[in-house]
């Protein structure tokens, strides 16, 4: 799988690459990687479920109680597609979470446009696929907050859910669409919500019950002062070797052009963090996946980008920031031949090979 050596490289200021990286390895490895696309599908694969349970980055903020739970009656007669999926392993059993929509003309007035919908898969291991609709899912439309905390209203729905697994808990960043209070520049920007949720037994199923939130306020640095709309990537995040929890994230500069970059969570504190560096200009729905070798740990990010290519790009130590990664794969088509438009989102898959992830 190769690069068109004639284009451009647009977007994502010039850093130091480290050395020693073999393209070919990589290459091989976006091959297998690459499995995932057919699907649209932005889905990582369950094994973040495995991380250390003492990865204690989240202790130190704030989390406020949902009072009530209540899912959406009739979802299937009201959400008509799902969006953004990803699979989470959550105390040994597998879900499927993603963005759920509201069907054209329907009144979604008592839930909301987008919802988040969850389901258990039983996976027999017979081969045979499992197909998930907004029918046989457990939808859930609004309440994430109370009315009116942090100037945050979530009744025009919730979007981009990407998800992390740690120790026995599943949390889903939410971009969502409105708040109450007047928006200032370089403030009060679409609001982003983290979500924790708990496997629990309801009858004869098996749910995903989430029970807390806290608003995320990222500070930006460098170049992410200027950008807007900030919104997670969808599909997983990742829990990197120092503990830092990292979520690929997508936003406007200043021309409306969307761009890509990274939120952190350091396991030293409880202030979440924007990369200064804003690679892909004209890209958008980034995924990431780990990469360990003798000098770090490492993440990879994907995008599909305007021109109708998918984009890689590699992350300095431990997730820090991003930096081009050799040339567009050019060999996957993910609109159609003419790559009008961005066509479908990409995806990563992790692998276990001679012991290393």
């Amino acid at each position: 799988m190769t690069g068109s050596s004639g284009r451009r490289r647009e977007g994502g200021e010039s850093e130091q690459q480290r050395p020693n990286m073999s393209r070919h390895l990589f290459y091989s490895v976006v091959l297998l990687l690459v499995v995932m696309m057919h699907c649209a599908c932005g889905a990582a694969a369950a094994g973040e479920g495995n991380v250390d349970k003492r990865v204690d980055a989240l202790m130190g903020i704030k989390w406020e109680k949902i009072d009530s739970w209540e899912d959406v009656s009739d979802a299937g007669g009201k959400y008509s597609s799902l969006r953004g999926p990803s699979l989470v392993e959550v105390q040994g059993h597998v879900f499927a979470i993603a963005e759920a929509h509201c069907k054209d003309g329907v009144d979604c007035s008592d839930a909301s446009f987008t919802g988040i919908a969850s389901k258990h898969l039983s996976l027999s291991g017979d081969g045979v696929a499992t197909e998930i609709s907004v029918a046989n899912a457990v939808v859930r439309g609004t309440d994430l907050l109370k009315e009116g905390s942090e100037g945050i209203s979530n009744r025009n729905g919730m979007l981009r859910p990407t998800t992390l697994v740690i120790g026995d808990s599943v949390y889903m960043l939410l971009g969502n669409c409105s708040r109450t209070k007047q928006q200032i520049e370089g403030n009060n920007e679409r609001g982003l919500l983290l979500v924790k949720g708990t496997v629990t037994d309801v009858g004869e199923k098996r749910k995903i019950i989430w029970n807390e939130t806290h608003v995320v306020k990222p500070q930006g640095k460098g170049y992410s002062h200027s950008l807007t709309e900030l919104l997670g990537g969808g599909g997983s995040g990742a829990v990197m070797r120092d503990g830092a929890l990292v979520f690929p994230m997508q936003a406007k500069y200043k021309d409306g052009t969307s761009v890509l970059l990274s939120m952190r969570l350091p396991n030293s504190g409880n202030k979440w963090e924007l990369s200064s560096k804003k690679p892909g200009k004209g890209c958008m729905d980034p995924s990431v996946a780990k990469w360990k070798d003798e000098y770090g740990e490492y993440l990879f990010m994907m995008a599909h980008c305007a021109g109708g290519y998918y984009d890689i790009y590699g992350s300095t130590a431990d997730g820090v920031n991003w930096y081009p990664l050799g040339q567009p794969i050019t060999r996957v088509w993910g609109n159609s031949r003419d790559r009008v438009g961005y066509g479908v989102r990409s995806g990563f898959a992790t692998a276990i090979i001679e012991k290393r992830r």
